[in-house]
């Protein structure tokens, strides 16, 4: 009886490049297939960035302290340690809930004509060292 050697599985999974995916949160359909449309690579982290920012303290059940608090943010005034203080609770959460992201800026900006701010993250993905930039507009909802 001869012994099939098996291959070193560790090694082929190294060997992989590493493939970040998530799923779109409308649930869109992909085009022509009856499928959820997926994001991948650097929109799956631009996706990831953008929910938790987005998601107050408190709003997931299970995971309490996921999210970013900026909704309370948005009701004070208008002034330049506002700006500072939704910078850092930004990088504060990216920080701790976006492990495939390593963050480089958070720009942070009063539209007051708009009575919002625009946001811009600057930051790599793990496995790549090209730039991706995330913009997002704040504004109040009520």
């Amino acid at each position: 009886m001869a012994l099939v050697q098996r291959k070193d599985r560790s090694k082929l999974i190294k060997d992989r490049p590493v493939i970040f995916s998530d799923l779109d949160t409308n649930f869109s359909k992909t085009a022509g297939v009856s499928d959820v449309l997926r994001y991948v690579h650097e929109d799956s982290v631009k996706s990831s960035i953008r929910n938790i920012v987005l998601t107050n303290r408190t709003e997931r059940f299970f995971n309490a302290n996921f999210g970013c608090d900026i909704r309370k943010m948005l009701f004070e005034n208008m002034e330049p340690s506002s700006e500072t203080a939704i910078k850092a609770l930004i990088e504060d959460a990216i920080e701790n809930f976006e492990p495939r992201a390593q963050l480089i800026n958070v720009i942070v900006s009063a539209q007051e004509e708009l009575n919002a701010y625009t946001v811009a993250v600057v930051f790599n993905t793990i496995n790549s060292t090209e730039q991706q930039t995330l913009d997002l507009i704040l504004t109040r909802v009520r």
